[in-house]
C-alpha cells in the first residue's frame, strides 16, 4: 500500500510540475496553441497545390530578423524518400543551385497546403527547417532551427515555382 501511494504521489507531483512548467500556462497561449492547431487542420484537409510536384524547380529566400537575404536557393521536387530523423513521409529536394551551405540532403513533407523542409537530413537530434503554407504559385512560412533544449525562429522564408513544367 505504501509503494502505490507513493507511485500515485509521484505522478501527481511530477504531472502537476510539467503543467506548470513545461505546460501551456495561460488561457491565452493555450488559445493561441488551439488557434494555430485549428489553421493546420484546415490546410491539411485543404489539396496540395499544383505547383508543387515532382519535377518543378522552387526558389526559396530566406530574410533574417532584420529583414536582409540571408541566403537563397533552388531545389527540385522529387517523389523519392528520403530517410530523416524525424517521423513522417519525407522526400527528396535536389539542389539546383544558390547558397546552399546549410543544405545537406535536403527533404521535405507535405501535409495538404502545410509544407515542412528539412534544410539537412545529416543532422539528428538538430533540425532546420522551414515550416509554412502552400497557396496556389507561392509558399510563405518560418526558418526555425529545433534542437535538444527548444526551437529558435531565425527569420521569414519565401518560395515560388521557377519553372513549372519539367
Amino acid at each position: 500500500m505504501r509503494m502505490i501511494l507513493s507511485l500515485l504521489l509521484v505522478g501527481v507531483f511530477g504531472l502537476s510540475g510539467c503543467s506548470i512548467h513545461g505546460g501551456l500556462s495561460s488561457e491565452r497561449e493555450r488559445e493561441t496553441f488551439d488557434a494555430r492547431q485549428a489553421h493546420y487542420q484546415k490546410l491539411a484537409s485543404e489539396p496540395t497545390p499544383d505547383a508543387w510536384r515532382a519535377g518543378v524547380d522552387w526558389e526559396f529566400v530566406t530574410t533574417g530578423k532584420d529583414g536582409a537575404v540571408v541566403e537563397s536557393f533552388v531545389v527540385r521536387v522529387t517523389d523519392a524518400p528520403q530517410d530523416a530523423c524525424l517521423s513522417g513521409d519525407w522526400r527528396k529536394l535536389e539542389i539546383v543551385s544558390g547558397s546552399t551551405g546549410k543544405l545537406r540532403a535536403p527533404a521535405y513533407v507535405i501535409d495538404g497546403r502545410n509544407l515542412h523542409v528539412l534544410l539537412s537530413t545529416a543532422l539528428c537530434d538538430a533540425y532546420p527547417m522551414y515550416a509554412g503554407e502552400l497557396s496556389d504559385n507561392e509558399f510563405a512560412g518560418t526558418y526555425n532551427f529545433t534542437h535538444m533544449q527548444g526551437s529558435e525562429e531565425h527569420g521569414k522564408v519565401s518560395g515560388r515555382p521557377v519553372r513549372l513544367f519539367p
